[in-house]
């Protein structure tokens, strides 16, 4: 709030400070005041509604969340979004049980930056949720080879992905890692 009065309250600060609330992990700060910026500033500014959709997501507020990021891919053109928004994208998708689609999101989220690790397991994870063992097991397979390090969390689930194909001595040596 003091870093508000000392920047006398502009839109921008407000932007930065609704920005700052979320980095904090205070969801909900995030949320009231990115509202608050949208009704006295620009409603259409990305930035709020980009804050808002992360901030419903990390709230559970999956339908919300979702309104939120689908009125962010209207308002933004397809080359002024990041990976971020393709991921939050996705995972509000998948949430809401619309596997596939969020999937689509999180494979661009993943061409945006493949530098990010955890996407990949992330994707593997969805279609673990929809049973498509032979699809996760690639996933993890084509992250393996990319040089990224698989977790703990991603031996587990590659060694269940692999015995649910009939891959025991494979998922043996997955679970070995574990």
């Amino acid at each position: 709030k003091k870093y508000l009065e000392l920047c006398s309250n502009s839109c921008s600060a407000e932007i930065r400070y609704a920005g700052f609330l979320f980095l904090s992990k205070d969801f909900s700060g995030a949320l009231t005041m990115s509202s608050q910026v949208r009704q006295h500033c620009d409603p259409n500014n990305a930035l709020p509604i980009r804050i808002s959709a992360y901030a419903y997501y990390e709230l559970k507020d999956y339908s919300k969340g979702l309104t939120e990021i689908e009125k962010l891919f209207e308002t933004v053109p397809a080359d002024r979004r990041n990976a971020k928004d393709y991921e939050y994208h996705g995972k509000l998708l998948i949430a809401l049980n619309r596997d596939s689609a969020g999937i689509e999101m999180l494979r661009s989220a993943i061409g945006l930056d493949p530098s990010r690790a955890e996407l990949p397991s992330e994707l593997a994870s969805a279609y673990m949720k929809m049973k498509d063992y032979q699809a996760a097991i690639q996933v993890y397979e084509e992250k393996k080879s990319s040089g990224k390090d698989l977790k703990v969390a991603d031996f587990f689930n590659l060694g269940k992905c692999l015995y649910s194909v009939g891959r025991y001595t494979a998922a043996d040596s997955a679970f070995i890692r574990v």
